[in-house]
């Protein structure tokens, strides 16, 4: 009885490391796709600040060339 007993405790050691297993791979999944959402999102960003930036210089270089005409 006691031998059945503790086959059964590890199996159900072994189900519940599976699951754990499991759980810690979705939520692997989950941090990796949030990664990537934070990493696109900064690169927009990045974007967007660096055409600003053009514009302000690319308009600035217009001031003075008229300037000089």
């Amino acid at each position: 009885d006691r031998q059945t007993h503790r086959q059964r405790d590890r199996q159900t050691h072994r189900q519940r490391d599976r699951e754990t297993d499991k759980q810690t791979d979705t939520d692997r999944e989950t941090d990796r796709q949030r990664e990537r959402q934070t990493d696109r999102q900064d690169r927009q960003t990045n974007r967007q600040r660096d055409r600003q930036k053009d514009r302000q210089t690319n308009r600035q270089t217009n001031r003075q060339r008229d300037r000089q005409r």
